[in-house]
């Protein structure tokens, strides 16, 4: 674990300075440059998630639960974030409550995301294009760092890739 979120932190400081373009100049010329775009493929942990964040999967199929890949929605991207709550909804269970169990916990975030699909999307989510992930604590999470998050995104039933936001598309 210790190897890979130093992994994902040099990963998150390459990708944060990579992009833009070179300063250069010549007598006599305007020298431009251009600040890479922060959001242009952004390592994020999936507990940091926001609502209207789009998202590319890491390369190593082990990474995926830690972290994603964010880049701008008018990019081709896999998933958009469309809810970010909290087991527990309002009334989130405090840091002494005992894990509920996965099952249990798993249950709460996907009725959750299927709650908020419809609000998000403009179409309720048996009707719609897309179906969804959902990210939710461990028990090591939970019991660890106080973990209550409860992560959607959507994606599309083809397995293709989303350009532009899927909010209000209806689709």
């Amino acid at each position: 674990m210790t190897l890979l979120v130093a992994a994902l932190s040099a990963a998150a400081a390459v990708t944060s300075c990579s992009g833009g373009r070179a300063a250069t100049a010549t007598p006599g010329s305007t020298t431009t440059t251009t600040a890479p775009d922060p959001m242009r493929g952004l390592v994020v942990p999936t507990s940091k998630l926001d609502v209207r964040q789009c998202v590319k999967d890491l390369p190593s199929a082990e990474q995926r639960p830690y972290a994603v890949l964010v880049v701008p929605c008018g990019e081709p991207h896999l998933y958009e974030i469309f809810y970010r709550g909290a087991i527990g909804g309002a009334k989130p269970p405090g840091a002494d409550a005992e894990y509920p169990g996965e099952l249990a916990v798993a249950n709460q975030a996907e009725q959750q995301c299927v709650d908020a699909f419809a609000g998000y999307v403009g179409t309720a989510w048996s009707d719609s294009d897309y179906d969804f992930q959902a990210w939710w604590p461990s028990g090591a999470s939970w019991t660890d760092r106080g973990d209550r998050t409860v992560t959607c995104g959507a994606f599309r039933y083809d397995g293709g890739t989303t350009e532009g936001s899927i909010s209000g598309s209806g689709k």
